[in-house]
């Protein structure tokens, strides 16, 4: 295989919804571990006294071992994750070289972790979200709170990242600070 010019912006969000759904799986088995962890009478992991302490369970859970999977999936011989490698996708240098891990990680950093965790963040410091029933709705009391400030932020990564991939360069903001790109891959060798 060869690198071929940039992948469809669709390529790169179908390989991210792959990618998500193997994170999915993981907290899946997260969640079972932890049931089964409680029903035998051990700690809940996510059973934390303070919004700080639940937010660091959830990063050193989730966010953490996703960034891990990232960082090191897209440093590894495949250069991909595994969504990217089913769609034949590559992350390299603007030279076409492997990316080093401290890349990935930056990358990783900017495009997940900086995101979802502020995401978190506003989530659980919401204080009527440790007190609410099941399919109550969302609602934030304080209009002037740090959390809108929070939203605001998330929105505007999101929408970035999007116009990034389909405008212009197609290199999105944690392409661009970390010195990578995502390329295609073709079957012809020449």
């Amino acid at each position: 295989m060869t690198p071929s010019d940039l992948p469809a912006p669709t390529s790169r969000i179908a390989a991210y919804f792959i990618d998500c759904g193997l994170v999915l799986v993981y907290l899946g088995l997260l969640t079972a571990v932890t049931r089964v962890l409680e029903g035998l009478g051990g700690p809940n992991l996510f059973d934390a006294r303070s919004a700080l302490a639940f937010q660091g369970a959830v990063f050193m859970t989730l966010g953490l071992p996703a960034w891990i999977y990232l960082a090191w999936c897209e440093s590894s011989a495949w250069q991909a994750t595994v969504g990217k490698r089913l769609l034949k996708l590559q992350v390299v240098t603007m030279a076409d070289q492997r990316a080093t891990f401290w890349q990935t990680t930056i990358r990783g950093f900017i495009k997940l972790v900086l995101p979802w965790e502020l995401a978190h963040s506003v989530l659980t410091t919401n204080e009527g979200l440790r007190n609410m029933e099941p399919g109550q709705p969302l609602h934030f009391t304080d209009p002037t709170s740090i959390q809108w400030a929070v939203i605001g932020i998330v929105w505007v990564l999101i929408i970035w990242y999007a116009a990034a991939i389909f405008l212009g360069a197609r290199r999105p903001v944690y392409d661009l600070l970390a010195g990578t790109k995502v390329i295609r891959l073709s079957t012809n060798t020449t």
